[in-house]
C-alpha cells in the first residue's frame, strides 16, 4: 500500500490486505480549519484497484484532496457523506454516479464507508451493469405499462383461487389496466387483490364469473358478448389461460354498437310484423350475376308470411333458394324474365299472372330497387272472379234491356193500337148516336173515353221512363235557357189559361242529354201550374246558384267538394206533408185522388231519374197549403265559386 505517512500505518499491514480486495479502497484524512470543521479530505491510500480505476498512479494521488480529485461532483454528492461518517463515528453507504478516466459513461459506484480516527475507509463496488440492467427492466415496465394503458380495450389478468382439491372456485384481480379500471366503474384498489365473487355477487355478473371459472378450469378460450344491466353496458370479452395459475381477459365497449344492433333488430322485427300485416305478398329479391356481370337468378332476402302462402314455399325456402332453383317452372320461374326486364331497363312493371294449378289470379307490381327488384303480390282472384261474374251480369243486363227496348216498341205499338180504336169507337159513337143514348149509355161512353186516356197517358209515361232507364245518349254541351224557352213553350197554352206569373234567370250551360232534361223540367213546371188551389194564380219563380256537394242534403261523400248547379223552381200550390218526401220521387205514388188532380204518379220517378243518369240530385221541400220548392242540382265543369 502506497502511503503519506508511513509511520501512520501499522506494518504494511494495511496494503496487501486491500490490495487483496476486488473493490476498490481509499484512505481519507480528515483535513480541518481554526474551527475544527472539516473542510475536504485527503487521500492517504489506495489499493491497486482503485489506482486501476482512476487511471492515475498512485503517487500522483496521495495526498491530494477529494474535492480536487473529483471536482466534476456535486458537493453533497461524497463530501457530506463523508464528513457525516466521521462526525458521527456511523457507517454509511451510498450510490454515486461518476465519468472514470478512460471510461465512455458514467460508472455507477455502490460506496460503503466506515469511520477510522480522525479519517474514513470508503469501499466501492462498481455496480454499472446492474444499474444499466435495472435501467433496461424498468424502461421495459415503463413501457409495457405504457401500452397497457394506451389500449382502447380493458385488459385484466386474474389468478386461480383454489378449493382443497386444487380447483379454481374464485379468481382475484393481479393487474388491470387503466382502460378495465374505467369499464368496471370501480377503483383500482377496489380490484386488485379481491376476490371475484366478493365483488359481483348478483346475476347477471355471477353467470359471467361461472364462465370464467369454466375457462380457468377447462382451458377452452371462450369469447363472448355480456351485458351488465346496471351499467348498461355491453363489453365483448375474449377470455384466455395463459398458465395453470391464471386467465386473461381482453374486452372492449360495444355499448353504442350493439344498442344500434338491438334498433336495428327491433326495427326489422317491426318492418316483419307489419308486412305480415298487410294482405299482399311483399318480396325483396337481390340479382345474383355471374363472372360477366350477367344476371344468372334472384335471391329473396326479404319477405312476409303472404308471399310464402302465394307462392307455396316457406320464408325459408324463399331466403334460402334462389327462384329458379326452387320454382323454375312455376309462378316464381314466370316471375325471372320480368325481374330481369325491371332491373336492366329500370322500368316498373305490373302484371297479371294466373296459376291455373290452383286456380289463381295474382296482380304484381315490380319495381327496381339497387340491383334487386321489390315485388307486390296481391290475390286477385275474388276480384277476377267478381269482375267475370259482373260482366255476365251486364251481358243479361244488356240482354234485359234490348227486350226491355223490344217490349217498349210492342207497348208503344200493339198496345196504343187497341186503345186508338177504342177512343175512335167511342167517338163515333158519341158523334152519331149521342142523341139517340139515355143519360146512363152517355155516362158509360164518357167514362170509357176517360180510362181510355188515361191509359194512354200511362203508357206514353211508361214508355218514357224505361226509354231514360235503358236508352242514354251521350252528354253534350247545351244551354239550359235555350231548353227553358222550348218548355215554356210547350206549356204557352197552359200558362196563358191559368194566367201564371213565372220568374225566371239567365241559366248556365251544362252538359246534359237535352231531351232527358227538357222532360225534367216539363214535369217539374207542369206540376207547379196543376198542384194549385181552385182559381188560385199559378206564381212560379225559378233561381240558379252555384253551391258545392256539401250544399246538398244526402249527397254522396264523394260530390262532397265537387262543384253543382242548384236549380230551384218554387210555386205557391197546394203543397205537400215533408213525411211523403221518399214516396213523391217513386213510381205510381200518388198524393192526391184522379177527380182532383190528374196524372199517372211517374212524372217525379222521371225527374229523379232524369237526375240520376246526369251524376246529380233532386230534392224538394214543401208544407201543406204553402207551395213546394224542387231543387235540381246539376254537376258543374268549373269551380263553384268562380261561376255568378
Amino acid at each position: 500500500m502506497s502511503k503519506a505517512s508511513p509511520s501512520a500505518l501499522p506494518l504494511g499491514l494495511l496494503q496487501g490486505v486491500l490490495d487483496c480486495s476486488q473493490n476498490g479502497v481509499m484512505v481519507y484524512q480528515s483535513l480541518r480549519n481554526e474551527q475544527g470543521e472539516v473542510y475536504d479530505f485527503r487521500l492517504m491510500a489506495l489499493n491497486k484497484s482503485a489506482e486501476k480505476d482512476l487511471g492515475i498512479p498512485s503517487k500522483e494521488l496521495l495526498g491530494r484532496r477529494l474535492t480536487e480529485l473529483f471536482s466534476n461532483l456535486p458537493r453533497d454528492a461524497v463530501f457530506d457523506q463523508y464528513r457525516q461518517v466521521v462526525e458521527s463515528g456511523e457507517a454509511i453507504r451510498f450510490e454515486v454516479t461518476h465519468l472514470l478516466p478512460g471510461r465512455r459513461r458514467a460508472t455507477w459506484l455502490d460506496i460503503s464507508a466506515v469511520k477510522l480516527e480522525d479519517g474514513l475507509v470508503m469501499s466501492y463496488n462498481d455496480i454499472t451493469e446492474r444499474k444499466h440492467a435495472a435501467q433496461t427492466l424498468q424502461e421495459q415496465a415503463d413501457l409495457f405499462n405504457l401500452a397497457l394503458n394506451s389500449s382502447a380495450n380493458g385488459i385484466t389478468l386474474m389468478q386461480a383461487i383454489r378449493d382443497p382439491d386444487g380447483r379454481a372456485v374464485d379468481l382475484q384481480t393481479v393487474l388491470v389496466n387503466n382502460r378495465g379500471v374505467v369499464l368496471s366503474g370501480l377503483t383500482r384498489e377496489e380490484l386488485l387483490g379481491k376476490s371475484m365473487l366478493s365483488i359481483y355477487r348478483s346475476e347477471p355478473s355471477l353467470s359471467f364469473c361461472r364462465r370464467l371459472l369454466d375457462v380457468m378450469n377447462t382451458g377452452k378460450p371462450l369469447h363472448m358478448e355480456q351485458y351488465f344491466q346496471g351499467e348498461n353496458l355491453w363489453l365483448s370479452v375474449l377470455v384466455t389461460r395463459y398458465s395453470d395459475e391464471g386467465i386473461a381477459l381482453t374486452y372492449s365497449d360495444i355499448t353504442h354498437t350493439k344498442t344500434v344492433e338491438i334498433a336495428r333488430q327491433e326495427q326489422a322485427a317491426l318492418v316483419n310484423k307489419v308486412m305480415d300485416t298487410v294482405h299482399s305478398g311483399i318480396l325483396l329479391c337481390q340479382a345474383i350475376r355471374d363472372e360477366e356481370n350477367e344476371i344468372t337468378d334472384f335471391q329473396t332476402i326479404l319477405c312476409n308470411e303472404e308471399s310464402g302462402r302465394l307462392t307455396g314455399f316457406s320464408r325459408d325456402e324463399l331466403l334460402t333458394t334462389a327462384i329458379r332453383d326452387l320454382d323454375p317452372y312455376g309462378f316464381l320461374g314466370q316471375l325471372y324474365p320480368e325481374f330481369r326486364e325491371v332491373v336492366l331497363s329500370g322500368q316498373s312493371l305490373r302484371k297479371e299472372y294466373h296459376m291455373a294449378r290452383k286456380d289463381v289470379w295474382i296482380d304484381c307490381s315490380i319495381s327496381q330497387f339497387g340491383d334487386g327488384v321489390v315485388v307486390t303480390c296481391t290475390d286477385v282472384s275474388n276480384l277476377r272472379h267478381s269482375q267475370e261474374e259482373l260482366e255476365h251480369r251486364n251481358q243479361e243486363l244488356k240482354s234485359s234491356n234490348e227486350n226491355l227496348q223490344q217490349f217498349a216498341y210492342v207497348a208503344s205499338h200493339d198496345l196504343q193500337e187497341p186503345l186508338r180504336k177504342i177512343q175512335s169507337f167511342a167517338d163515333i159513337l158519341q158523334n152519331h148516336y149521342g142523341q139517340t143514348l139515355d143519360e146512363r149509355a152517355l155516362d158509360i161512353l164518357s167514362r170509357m173515353q176517360q180510362a181510355s186516356g188515361r191509359m194512354s197517358g200511362l203508357i206514353k209515361d211508361l214508355l218514357t221512363y224505361s226509354r231514360i232507364s235503358t236508352h242514354r245518349e251521350p252528354l253534350r254541351r247545351l244551354s239550359l235557357n235555350k231548353l227553358l224557352d222550348e218548355v215554356l213553350n210547350d206549356l204557352e197554352m197552359t200558362v196563358r189559361e191559368k194566367s201564371a206569373v213565372i220568374e225566371r234567370p239567365s241559366l248556365p250551360e251544362v252538359n246534359g242529354d237535352p231531351t232527358q232534361l227538357r222532360q225534367l223540367f216539363q214535369n217539374l213546371l207542369s206540376n207547379a201550374l196543376k198542384f194549385q188551389h181552385g182559381d188560385t194564380i199559378p206564381r212560379i219563380k225559378i233561381d240558379c246558384r252555384a253551391v258545392t256537394g256539401k250544399d246538398i242534403p244526402e249527397v254522396a261523400h264523394s260530390d262532397l267538394s265537387r262543384p253543382f248547379y242548384e236549380i230551384s223552381i218554387s210555386d205557391n200550390g197546394i203543397g205537400f206533408d215533408a213525411k211523403h218526401m221518399d214516396r213523391i220521387f217513386q213510381l205510381f205514388q200518388r198524393l192526391h185522388g184522379r177527380s182532383q188532380y190528374s196524372g199517372t204518379g211517374i212524372g217525379l220517378a222521371i225527374c229523379k231519374k232524369v237526375m240520376e243518369n246526369h251524376k246529380g240530385y233532386i230534392w224538394a221541400e214543401s208544407s201543406p197549403g204553402r207551395g213546394a220548392t224542387f231543387q235540381v242540382y246539376l254537376p258543374s265543369s268549373q269551380p263553384a265559386e268562380s261561376v255568378n
